[in-house]
């Protein structure tokens, strides 16, 4: 089993009973179960994992605590229980969890070996546990701000995953979320005066111009113009400011605790802000859509007009880091702004060993100098091999 970092605690409880039958009785039968485990745990290798649990029936036999190993079950505690009607244990789980990111619990009552107790079965009743443990190795992150998040949801890597920044353009990804949601990619959208000519940012989009949907998602999300953000959430709700409204409920549908939205592109303004944690979060959610896992995987995309008439090639802002990466990263959106102590952001999906992460970083280089080698996006290649030796 391979090392990886968060430690959670995913519960599946297979609940078995014990059917018990003295000499006097033959029809009394009592349920042993285990019940009132935390589904999930979530915490770093320096707290202590512990649970509070009920045992039914405990009927005097022995709790035992194991770790799930290339050899079968190794027990490395025993609690013996009582004759009571009902027990409550307190679990301090063994330190061995912290030796792995990811490892197999479960808490485990045999069948009495009582020879004078007579079961019509040979059930037993346990509750397996999974621990994934954060931050096993400590990393130094450039980056303000930092997340690596499994497929299931799960933390394994983190600093400051909830502070609260600017994102700049990663914005763009709640922006092509919404539009996803009834996606029309044939829908022709055109240019408005407000989306060509109000946003700082040199762009070939002009106003009047007439553009398909889908074509002005590949520009926002390969390019990150501004204006075509604009333009699809003015298509979408009418104006940008409806669409805001929009943006910041769907957030608080996915429970991104730390963000909230004043645009659809991401120019910086004192109360637009989001995480890491949310921007994985995000992230994970547009990936679901197969149209956003084509247009981000892309490298360039032809702008052309609903006329025929091609005015621009878009280019992947993130191609550099793609390069770093190779094929094991899948797609993902950039963002970079000076002001507010934005720098360099970036969120991208890494598939390795068969599973996908979401990787997100923000706050990184705050300055316009971009080094041949982009050195902006080393903790990409940190996290990349992080993921390769620690996730499983």
């Amino acid at each position: 089993m391979r090392k990886a970092a968060a430690l959670v605690l995913s519960i599946t409880m297979i609940m078995s009973s014990f059917s018990f039958a003295s000499a006097e009785d033959s029809h009394v039968t009592d349920e042993t179960k285990i019940t009132g485990v935390r589904k999930v745990f979530n915490i770093g290798k320096s707290t202590k994992a512990k649970d509070a649990v009920t045992i039914t029936h405990p009927a005097g036999r022995e709790l035992l605590v194991q770790k799930k190993t290339n050899k079968g079950w190794k027990t490395y505690k025993t609690i013996q229980l009582n004759d009571n009607e009902k027990q409550k244990v307190t679990i301090c789980y063994p330190k061995q969890w912290k030796k792995s990111t990811y490892s197999e619990w479960r808490l485990y009552i045999e069948n009495s070996s009582d020879e004078n107790e007579e079961y019509n079965a040979a059930e037993h009743s346990e509750i397996s546990v999974r621990f994934i443990v954060k931050n096993l190795v400590k990393q130094k992150l450039k980056s303000s701000a930092g997340v690596i998040m499994d497929e299931d949801g799960y933390i394994i890597f983190e600093k400051k995953p909830n502070q609260r920044r600017h994102q700049a353009s990663v914005t763009k990804m709640m922006t092509a979320l919404l539009n996803l949601e009834h996606y029309k990619k044939n829908q022709v959208v055109k240019i408005s005066s407000h989306a060509a000519a109000r946003l700082r940012q040199n762009h070939p989009l002009k106003k009047g111009m007439k553009f398909t949907k889908e074509t002005l998602m590949n520009v926002m999300l390969l390019s990150s113009y501004n204006a075509s953000a604009l333009a699809l959430a003015e298509s979408k709700s009418g104006t940008e400011q409806k669409f805001v409204k929009h943006m910041n409920k769907k957030a608080s549908q996915l429970k991104m605790k730390n963000t909230h939205y004043c645009n659809s592109h991401g120019l910086y303004t004192k109360k637009h802000y989001s995480s890491a944690l949310d921007s994985a979060k995000l992230l994970k959610e547009c990936f679901k859509y197969p149209e956003f896992r084509k247009i981000v995987a892309r490298n360039t995309y032809p702008i052309v007009t609903t006329s025929g008439k091609r005015i621009a090639t878009s280019k992947s802002t993130y191609y550099e880091i793609k390069k770093i990466i190779g094929p094991n990263l899948l797609g993902g959106k950039s963002g970079y702004a000076v002001r507010g102590g934005s720098g360099r952001n970036f969120a991208g999906v890494y598939k390795v060993h068969g599973k996908l992460f979401y990787v997100a970083t923000l706050g990184a280089h705050r300055t316009h100098k971009v080094t041949p080698t982009m050195k902006c996006w080393s903790d990409h290649k940190m996290l990349f091999k992080y993921i390769k030796k620690y996730g499983e």
